[in-house]
């Protein structure tokens, strides 16, 4: 009788999670967008995408320190009339922003062809808007066993290649769920995801949208954050939002914060310009600055610093 083949934990090496956006986006996870109808969350995605793509400033008011490739697929919008459009008036560089064509026939999530064009255009970001859209004739949207294998293979392929999957979804009319469950489908769409985003229309301010944080794994739950969309600007993220519906923080104010975090990633990549450095380095350095240890992890996984141990200590690289 043939032994079952098992592997040890032990000879597992750890690793922290890395974030696109901490703690709202993981990347080689999966995270789920979801709203209702015309509450801007295709806006909010083409305006990230743009920010990703020129290596801008993230809402919490850190500036990413390279580019970021997606691949955006939407099939709610016109490709030249619309999200051409919206791309270019958010500021995105094009070069860094592809769609798989669909001419020849439709794309499902279930597709090799999202895998393979992950892997040649070197995409960190993956979105599919809407994810009802692309589920195909193998799979139902309410079936448990059809939509967890789907959703196995995308972690798959995405935590291999460490890219971030957001599925945009639009919700449900049960008035009284709570938001997690409002989702629609399968809950497996929920169970697979690690974070999940619920964008909803502010109490009071007409052009004020809220992205709630409902459910993070790997994480503790981000605060609430506020964009606005208006005709003359088009777009804005306005900072944390109370329970209340105050926005607390307006993000103008956090650019304080920016040249800290560039001074940090700066620092690191210094530090880590001729080798390996113990971990304990590396806190001593920024102790003397007196950065704290949250904000310099933070900016390591931007960075994609990666941490290992040998002879009992531990060394980023």
């Amino acid at each position: 009788m043939d032994e079952t083949e098992y592997t040890l934990y032990s000879e597992v090496k750890s690793q922290p999670v890395e974030w696109l956006w901490y703690p709202y986006i993981p990347y080689g996870k999966i995270t789920l967008l979801q709203g209702d109808p015309g509450d801007g969350k295709s806006t909010m995605i083409v305006n990230l995408i743009s920010t990703l793509s020129t290596s801008g400033y993230m809402p919490s008011g850190n500036k990413l320190p390279f580019p970021v490739k997606t691949i955006y697929q939407c099939s709610e919008d016109g490709i030249e009339d619309t999200i051409k459009p919206r791309l270019e008036r958010y500021g995105a560089d094009c070069r860094k922003v592809a769609f798989i064509s669909e001419q020849e026939s439709p794309l499902k999530i279930s597709d090799d062809r999202l895998r393979q064009a992950v892997e040649s255009f070197g995409a960190r970001l993956v979105v599919i808007d809407p994810i009802q859209a692309y589920i195909g004739d193998d799979a139902s949207m309410f079936n448990v066993g059809s939509i967890r294998q789907v959703m196995k293979s995308i972690n798959n392929w995405a935590n291999k290649r460490k890219c971030a999957v957001i599925l945009v979804g639009h919700m449900t009319k049960k008035e009284h769920a709570k938001d997690l469950y409002r989702s629609m489908g399968s809950i497996d769409f929920i169970a697979s995801a690690r974070s999940v985003l619920y964008v909803s229309k502010h109490k009071s301010l007409k052009n004020i949208r809220c992205v709630q944080h409902v459910k993070s794994s790997l994480a503790p739950l981000g605060k609430t954050i506020g964009f606005e969309i208006g005709s003359s600007h088009g777009f804005k993220w306005v900072g944390q939002i109370n329970d209340d519906g105050e926005i607390r923080e307006l993000y103008e104010k956090k650019k304080k914060k920016i040249s800290k975090r560039d001074d940090v990633a700066k620092n690191l990549i210094q530090l880590l310009r001729k080798g390996p450095i113990k971990a304990s380095e590396v806190a001593s350095f920024f102790s003397e600055k007196g950065i704290g240890m949250r904000t310099v992890n933070e900016v390591k996984s931007l960075l994609g610093i990666e941490s290992y141990r040998a002879n009992n200590q531990w060394y980023w690289k």
